[in-house]
This record gives C-alpha cells, structure tokens and sequence, in this order.
C-alpha cells in the first residue's frame, strides 16, 4: 500500500489512478490471504472430483489463489460493508480504466483512493495488531498552495474521463445503500468549520 500511496503523490507521475487501484487491490489481496492463512482457510480454487479436491493450477502449475472479489465474499471476511463497497469500486473502475485512459480520475476520485489506504491501515491494525500499522510511515503532503473554499467544493471530473467510465462510477453509486455511501470508509470527506468567537 506505501507503493501505491509514493505512486500516487508523486508530481511527476501519470497514470497515478491507474497505478494506485492497481497496487491497492494488491495489497488487500495478499492482506486478505495472510488472514485467511492465519484462521486455516484454504483459499486455492479447487474442484471436488469423487470427494478429493483438485486444485485450479496457472499454465505453469502454479496453484490459482482467490483474487481480492473472491476474498470479500467469503463469510469469514473480516471487512464492514462500506470497506468492501470501497473495494469493489475500485475492482470494477479497474476493469473500467485497464484498456482506456482516463486521466481526469485521480482529483475526481481522490476520496476514493484516501478512504481505501485508511481503510487498510485499519484493517492492518484491527487483524494484524498495531506494531502492523503504516501511517507512522507517512507525514502530511506539502501542498505548493494555500487550501481555498474552492478547493472544498465536490469536485467535478475532468474532461478526459471517459463516458464509459463515467457510467460505471454513476451505475456503482446508485446501488450503495445511503448509510456505506455517506461512509469515510466509501469516501474519505473532509469537514472544515469555523470557529466564531461572539463577544458583548
């Protein structure tokens, strides 16, 4: 996840959407399979052939693990529903973008991609205790300009996005029930106030 997050806020990188869903799903995958590992699941496809299993194997014989989809759908899965929302958006705007270029993504989806590396921060501490947790790594980015209103608005996405890929996100988002739509854990939002002070 540190690899998708130094991708991400790297100034001279493209394909900084693409690169971090990609890295992401990754590392929920091999996070998924340490605790399925730890709690003695086997989550190598097989066919059961005369009441023996034959394990599902790559061209090269390699034993075929569940991808991240398949892990969110087991019943032990350990992940709330507004997390495994988050993450199968991400699955899904994956195959969306993997054969299309959509540069506009990365400021548009950017809560997205916020609430899935706090997501697995959490995930990491809450499974795995918290000498696992990986913000320490990680400070706040320094921006070359001062936050405005503006700034603070939903923001819109760029011309660039694809109408396919637009599709999809408006399709994904109308089936999210309101309560894991309106999550941090769906989509990180920030919440400015101010402060007045009243005096006689």
């Amino acid at each position: 996840m540190l690899c998708a997050i130094k991708i991400y806020n790297d100034p001279l990188v493209t394909f900084k959407s693409e690169s971090f869903i990609v890295l992401s799903i990754i590392a929920w995958t091999y996070l998924l399979h340490a605790f399925y590992r730890g709690k003695g699941v086997d989550y190598r496809y097989h066919k059961l052939i005369n009441k023996r299993r034959k394990f599902d194997r790559t061209s090269k014989g390699a034993f075929k693990f569940w991808e991240l989809e398949r892990c969110l759908n087991d019943d032990l899965c350990p992940i709330d529903s507004a997390t495994k929302q988050n993450l199968r958006f991400l699955i899904g705007l994956r195959h969306e973008v993997e054969n299309q270029m959509a540069k506009g993504l990365d400021t548009y989806l950017s809560s997205r991609y916020q609430a899935c590396a706090v997501n697995f921060n959490d995930a990491l501490i809450a499974l795995f205790g918290a000498e696992q947790r990986l913000d320490d790594h990680l400070a706040f980015s320094i921006q070359f300009a001062q936050l405005t209103p503006a700034q603070l608005e939903p923001v819109k996405p760029g011309r660039n996005v694809p109408q396919p890929v637009l599709k999809f996100i408006t399709d994904f988002d109308k089936q999210v029930p309101e309560e894991e739509f309106n999550s941090s854990k769906y989509a990180y939002r920030l919440l400015f106030t101010i402060d007045l002070c009243i005096t006689d």
